[in-house]
């Protein structure tokens, strides 16, 4: 198991520790191929997702080659969507709306996959609300993101994907978040959860069983 999981994004002081996950890649290729996943930011429009593109582009700067997949074109087609990943090295879930992306990754299947796909050497990486859908639960989210922008938010599903034992909550020392991170936070461990903060300048990277905190400074 190889994940890279951020907060704000995969920044050019963090990109280097996400490429060493890549140097040993599931298809033993000199330039890692992957995708990224950018549905959290659909509602931003493409203005909005073109100013969290420039993460992404750091990623071709330390020899990694990716395309971007719409999970909404996978809408209840998952074997089509496992293949598709098959042939990646690795995976990255951006940033946006918790509940928007959760109900895209659920629809296509994706939350039913992609714990095999990591068994099988595809690398996985996140940021802001990518990380937080990969711990045990996305309860009490909804007092930092507006769950009504997920297109059937009564039937929001509160089970994270489990990818890690524990939630993790992004933004972390953000003024403009923080005070509601507190109260999800103090909720979280009230219920019996393990929380891990990032900063926007932390990720954690996890190879197996050993987890270590990357900061920039």
């Amino acid at each position: 198991m190889k994940l890279f999981l951020a907060s704000l994004g995969i920044t050019n002081k963090l990109a280097p520790y996400f490429s060493t996950l890549l140097k040993t890649n599931r298809h033993s290729r000199s330039i890692p191929k992957g995708f990224i996943v950018e549905n959290a930011s659909d509602n931003k429009g493409k203005k909005g997702q073109l100013e969290l593109r420039k993460f992404y582009r750091i990623l071709k700067k330390y020899g990694l080659s990716y395309q971007f997949l719409d999970l909404k074109k996978y809408y209840n087609k998952a074997e089509q969507l496992r293949k598709k990943l098959n042939s990646a090295d690795f995976i990255y879930i951006s940033g946006g709306n918790t509940f928007y992306l959760y109900y895209w990754v659920v629809k296509s299947g994706l939350d039913k996959i992609i714990k095999d796909e990591i068994e099988n050497g595809l690398v996985f990486a996140s940021s802001s609300a990518g990380s937080v859908i990969t711990g045990q639960t996305i309860k009490y989210l909804d007092l930092v993101d507006d769950i009504s922008i997920s297109p059937e938010p009564k039937r929001t599903r509160w089970i994270g994907l489990g990818i890690v034992d524990f939630v993790i909550l992004p933004h972390w020392g953000d003024e403009k978040y923080q005070a509601k991170f507190d109260e999800i936070k103090k909720h979280l461990e009230k219920d019996g959860f393990t929380v891990r903060t990032l900063t926007n300048k932390q990720a954690l990277m996890i190879k197996d069983s050993e987890i270590n905190l990357i900061d920039e400074d």
